[in-house]
């Protein structure tokens, strides 16, 4: 694992955000990879996909309460693997499903919003231009709403 002071500040350059704010993010994630609830691998795919450190508190947050034992890693990365989207747009389309659950005063947990989500991507037609994995979320709650 990357050291974290390094990578805050390297995050922060490349994506002109506060230092501090991916400190914060980044400590958070660790501390999932020190109680084993995520590996290495995870921690560094999330820390270099995520375009904010609120994406990565988001994703952090909803780990942080799966426990060791529903492994976070066969959880998330299958579905992305399975998926015509990245790490990248799966953690925009976390984002914006969890503002919008925030919003509605609504709760869920991981597992459910990754179904959510995978349901998403198959909803979508294959088409030369996709839409962004956030778009088709938000539609999708939109339209139908979320129960949890």
């Amino acid at each position: 694992m990357n050291n974290i002071t390094q990578l805050s500040k390297t995050l922060s350059a490349k994506l002109n955000q506060p230092e501090v704010l991916w400190s914060v993010a980044l400590e958070k994630a660790a501390g999932l990879v020190k109680q084993n609830w995520i590996s290495v691998a995870a921690f560094e795919q999330l820390a270099n996909a995520a375009k904010s450190p609120k994406q990565l508190l988001v994703i952090t947050d909803y780990a942080s309460k799966t426990g060791p034992d529903d492994s976070y890693d066969s959880m998330m990365i299958s579905q992305v693997d399975e998926s015509n989207y990245s790490l990248g747009s799966w953690l925009e389309a976390i984002e914006t499903f969890h503002n919008w659950i925030m919003e509605h005063s609504k709760s869920t947990d991981l597992e459910t919003l990754l179904g959510f989500l995978s349901c998403c991507t198959e909803a979508n037609p294959n088409t030369p231009t996709e839409p962004k994995l956030k778009e088709v979320v938000l539609e999708m709650l939109e339209q139908y709403g979320f129960d949890g």
